[in-house]
């Protein structure tokens, strides 16, 4: 069995996109995703949310997400972060979503430049 300082390392090096760690997962900072080999290629993306809009989702209330993250598409995970009122500190609250549906602002009028809707 590797060592503590190995699998470190092995993360790392997934997280820089130099390879897959032991589980078969890959990190691309450039689109904050996580490749899940072992679940069969799919890509998570987690997104920071305040905490009025995390109880919307959590309730089932709204089922679209609106964010300026590239690199979502149909059948990615989509895990919500509950962040405090500063924008940052996270309450340690997720919850995984899978994506139905992805449009950009070039296929709907009025949404702005760069950003998407992500319906789950």
């Amino acid at each position: 069995m590797d060592s503590r300082e190995d699998l470190i390392k092995g993360l790392s090096q997934a997280m820089n996109g130099n390879k897959e760690d032991e589980l078969g997962r890959q990190f691309f900072a450039d689109t904050n995703t996580l490749r899940t080999g072992a679940a069969g290629g799919n890509v998570e993306v987690s997104v920071l949310v305040s905490k009025a809009e995390f109880g919307r989702i959590a309730s089932g209330v709204s089922k679209y997400h609106v964010t300026d993250r590239r690199g979502i598409e149909d059948g990615n995970d989509i895990t919500f972060n509950e962040v405090e009122a500063d924008g940052f500190t996270q309450t340690g609250h997720k919850l995984t979503k899978r994506v139905l549906d992805v449009k950009s602002y070039l296929q709907i009028s009025g949404l702005k430049e760069g950003y998407y809707i992500v319906a789950f």
